[in-house]
């Protein structure tokens, strides 16, 4: 019987933790529709050391240590070659395979006898900075400096194309993640699937809620001060529960974004048939209010 292995690539910041949180939740409903989700995580990053040129080596595995690498992803395939359906794989790591990587995930799926999907959401440039800027700020990764003067962008040329490289243009499901999103990320992917009618039965699970544009000022001013100061000025995590001023870059990076990644947008319209739409953004960059201006309000009143 041909099987099908439905492989979720993301992009990041296109929903792929909900995605995976709702489909790891509703394991048993999808099993019982013949898709299984294999493991008991969330996610499946742990195929990373059978399948991406670094093995187990991957910075995935420094964060995540939790016994052998290998053996955790062998029993992730093993659990896979004896579903007697389709399977799902997700994983936004998958989008770093790169060539090799790509190569020997198809390998490994064809070896397996499954007919392979490539699933993947993409974001317009800007849109995909915008989100990434903050997720990067949130994790305390960079600073708001450093996303400014060089935002986080994809490289989806890169990336899709390794994967059409092996798999075939044909074999990939690119879709624009403000229409899925629209739609509803799980009605998207089911549809996908061929198992719309699966939508209403699954849980639904919510993640990685936006950060505010306070609360990006304020994780770099924690950043700055921690690394002065050695002590931490305030506990970080409450700058997650401010739910005003929406979170965006400056107009001029904006616009940098927008022109260097005009050749993304066309490229992935022309291999795919999909045009990346650029969503509106509302919020304003409030250039006046920086770590720096806020240090001094704080060392003034000291």
């Amino acid at each position: 019987m041909s099987r099908t292995a439905f492989v979720h690539i993301g992009l990041s910041k296109t929903g792929t933790t909900s995605i995976q949180r709702s489909l790891a939740r509703s394991r048993d409903c999808l099993g019982a529709a013949g898709l299984c989700y294999p493991g008991r995580a969330s996610d499946h990053a742990e195929l990373l050391a059978t399948v991406h040129p670094q093995g187990a080596a991957h910075h995935y595995f420094k964060v995540y240590d939790e016994g052998d690498p290998h053996q955790r992803a062998q029993r992730l395939w093993d659990e896979a070659a004896a579903a007697s359906g389709d399977v799902i794989l997700s994983s936004e790591y998958f989008a770093g395979l790169g060539r090799a990587g790509a190569e020997r995930l198809r390998d490994r799926l064809a070896g397996m006898g499954f007919s392979p999907v490539i699933v993947c959401y993409l974001r317009h440039p800007v849109n995909a900075a915008i989100s990434l800027a903050q997720q990067t700020i949130k994790m305390n990764d960079r600073s708001l400096a450093d996303v400014i003067s060089a935002p986080p962008v994809p490289p989806m040329r890169s990336i899709l194309g390794a994967f059409s490289a092996f798999f075939g243009v044909e074999n990939l499901r690119v879709v624009d993640f403000s229409v899925a999103a629209s739609q509803g990320l799980l009605g998207n992917l089911m549809s996908i699937l061929g198992r719309p009618e699966l939508t209403d039965a699954l849980t639904v699970e919510r993640a990685n809620e936006g950060l505010t544009m306070d609360a990006a000022i304020l994780c770099d001013l924690h950043r700055r001060m921690t690394q002065e100061n050695v002590r931490p000025p305030f506990p970080r995590h409450l700058v997650f529960e401010l739910t005003d001023s929406k979170f965006t870059l400056p107009e001029q990076t904006l616009a940098k974004v927008r022109q260097d990644g005009q050749a993304h947008v066309d490229w992935v319209r022309e291999t795919f048939g999909v045009e990346l739409v650029e969503a509106p953004v509302s919020a304003r960059y409030r250039p006046n209010v920086t770590p720096a201006s806020i240090m001094q309000l704080l060392n003034a009143g000291r």
